[in-house]
């Protein structure tokens, strides 16, 4: 799967995977605005890769991962 590939959901849409849905770089901007990715992992490759690594962590359940605007 290409970074320019639409596979994440973009507004309006219904599914995960839709023609509709935003670009992962374009997601992993819009979850750095909200404090899920820092700034630190931006800087790598736009979050593409903290992405991936945290939606992994959730799939599978190794661990959880907040926004740093959450109250403890």
């Amino acid at each position: 799967m290409s970074d320019g590939e639409k596979n994440v959901p973009g507004p309006n849409t219904e599914g995960l995977f839709t023609p509709n849905g935003l670009s992962i770089k374009d997601m992993a901007a819009k979850l750095h605005e909200h404090g899920y990715i820092t700034d630190e992992e931006m800087a790598e490759d736009g979050g593409v890769a903290a992405l991936r690594r945290k939606l992994q962590d959730e799939l599978s359940q190794k661990r959880r991962h907040f926004s740093k605007f959450r109250k403890p």
